[in-house]
C-alpha cells in the first residue's frame, strides 16, 4: 500500500481526523471485520477551497454497515479502535455526523426549527441570532430557503435529503456520512444526488464528506480517495471470508476536480478495474450492486 506522501502528492497533510486501529468485529462466533485500518487526515490544496471527499465502496455484504456503524460510535468492535478529530479522541455517538439513507428528521419541526435544533448543540454559535442566520445561509446554499418554514412532510426526498446533510453541517460536524445515498435511484437521480454531494464539499473547506456505497460509477464520479472494502485477500486476491479494507485508490491527482471527469479515458478505466475486482470483493462469482 503506498504511503500517504505518495497518495497525496500535491496537497498538505495536516492533522489525522479520522482513524481506524485494527478494527474487527463478530456477530454470534463469525467474524464480519478484520483488522480494517486507515488514517484521514485533514488536507490542504494549493488554490483548493473545496473540502474532501472519500468513498468506501464494496458489495452489498461486504461489511460497510457494520464498519459504518463502529466508525460513527454506534457499535464498539471487538478488537482496535477509532480516533476522531484534531485530538484523536475515541469516537463516541454524535461525535460524527451520519445521513442514512432515510435519516430521520423532527417531523413536528419545520425545516428551519430542524436547523436551529441541531445548531443548538454546535458551541461555536454563539447566541440565536447567530443560530438562525447561519440556518438561513445553509437552507439557502442548499436551494431550500423558500422551504424554510415547512415541515419535512411536505418535502421531496431530495428537499429531505438535503436538510438533513444541511443539518449535519451546522450542528459542527467536521466528518460527515453519507449512508447508501444512490440505492434505488434511477440514473437521472444519482446524478443530481452525486453532484449535490459535489457541491456541499465545495461549500467549506472545513468538511470531510465519506460516502458509503456499493455504485462504482458514482464513487469513481465523485471522489478524491476510494478505499476498497470486501471479502478478499489482499495480499493474494483472492476471495477471502472475512472483510477488511483491500486497497486505497487515490483519484486526486487523476481526475477530481475535473468537471468533465465522467468524459476522461482514465474514469472509465478505473471503474473497469474496479468492477474486475468485485466478483472476489463479494466472496463469490459477481454479485450485481443491488
Amino acid at each position: 500500500m503506498s504511503s500517504d506522501k505518495a497518495l497525496f502528492p500535491y496537497s498538505i497533510l495536516k492533522s489525522p481526523i479520522l482513524t481506524a486501529k485494527g478494527v474487527s468485529k463478530s456477530y454470534d462466533g463469525r467474524q464480519i471485520l478484520n483488522d480494517v485500518k486507515f488514517t484521514i487526515h485533514d488536507v490542504v490544496r494549493p488554490g483548493q477551497r473545496e473540502g474532501q471527499l472519500l468513498s468506501i465502496l464494496g458489495p452489498s455484504g461486504a461489511g460497510k454497515t457494520t464498519l459504518l456503524r463502529i466508525l460513527c460510535g454506534l457499535e464498539k468492535p471487538d478488537s482496535g479502535s477509532v480516533l476522531v478529530g484534531t485530538d484523536q479522541q475515541p469516537v463516541v455517538a454524535g461525535r460524527v455526523g451520519v445521513v442514512a439513507q432515510h435519516s430521520p428528521l423532527l417531523e413536528h419541526r419545520r425545516a428551519l426549527g430542524n436547523m436551529l435544533f441541531a445548531a443548538s448543540g454546535n458551541p461555536e454559535l454563539q447566541d440565536s441570532a447567530d443560530e438562525e442566520e447561519q440556518a438561513m445561509q445553509l437552507l439557502k446554499s442548499f436551494g431550500i430557503e423558500d422551504q424554510a418554514d415547512k415541515f419535512p412532510a411536505k418535502l421531496s426526498g431530495g428537499q429531505r435529503q438535503r436538510l438533513a446533510i444541511a443539518q449535519q453541517i451546522i450542528a459542527g460536524n467536521d466528518v460527515i456520512f453519507l449512508d447508501e445515498p444512490f440505492k434505488g435511484l434511477d440514473l437521472v437521480a444519482k446524478r443530481k444526488v452525486g453532484d449535490m454531494i459535489i457541491e456541499t464539499s465545495n461549500r467549506t473547506e472545513k468538511t470531510t464528506i465519506i460516502v458509503v456505497t456499493h455504485d462504482i460509477y458514482e464513487a469513481v464520479r465523485i471522489s478524491d480517495m476510494i478505499w476498497l472494502m470486501g471479502l478478499q485477500d489482499p495480499s493474494t486476491g483472492d476471495p477471502a471470508h472475512v472483510a477488511s479494507i483491500v486497497a486505497q485508490i487515490n483519484l486526486m491527482d487523476i481526475i477530481s476536480w475535473r468537471d468533465d471527469r465522467h468524459r476522461l479515458p482514465a474514469y472509465l478505466d478505473m471503474i473497469e478495474h474496479i468492477a474486475d475486482r468485485f466478483p472476489a470483493l463479494a466472496g463469490l462469482g459477481f454479485k450485481d450492486p443491488e
